[in-house]
């Protein structure tokens, strides 16, 4: 017999997963979900997103304790927010793949209405 506190416990696990999988998306009116924010990659703590509707420059979001911080494609420069010591092991990880990586994810995520493209050099 199932004990229905396992039940529960699944169920919440269960909620708790699909609210953050929808954190990151958006149903549109036909009932279609499209991811908006992409987890890139995760460095410890640091937590590094690209969302699909964005503004120019083509750039990316992070997170880390608490801190959240953006930074240009091009080049790794901060755009804004604060994260100290951690931007060195930011721009490690962009000198070494972060790059590739970004651009490769940048352009699978640009809908046709977005105001920034594809990545290209500027």
């Amino acid at each position: 017999m199932i004990d229905p506190n396992d039940q529960i416990l699944n169920l919440n696990s269960a909620t708790s997963d699909l609210a953050l999988f929808m954190s990151s998306c958006e149903v549109l009116s036909d009932g279609t979900v499209v991811e908006t924010r992409k987890r890139v990659a995760e460095i410890g703590e640091i937590s590094i997103h690209i969302y699909s509707n964005e503004h120019p420059p083509p750039h990316f979001h992070i997170r880390c304790n608490g801190k959240d911080a953006s930074f240009a494609i091009k080049d790794c420069s901060k755009i804004n927010g604060s994260l100290g010591k951690k931007e060195k092991v930011i721009k490690y990880w962009f000198d070494r793949i972060g790059k590739r990586v970004l651009i490769k994810e940048w352009d699978k995520l640009r809908p046709g209405d977005c105001v920034v493209g594809k990545y290209m050099e500027f």
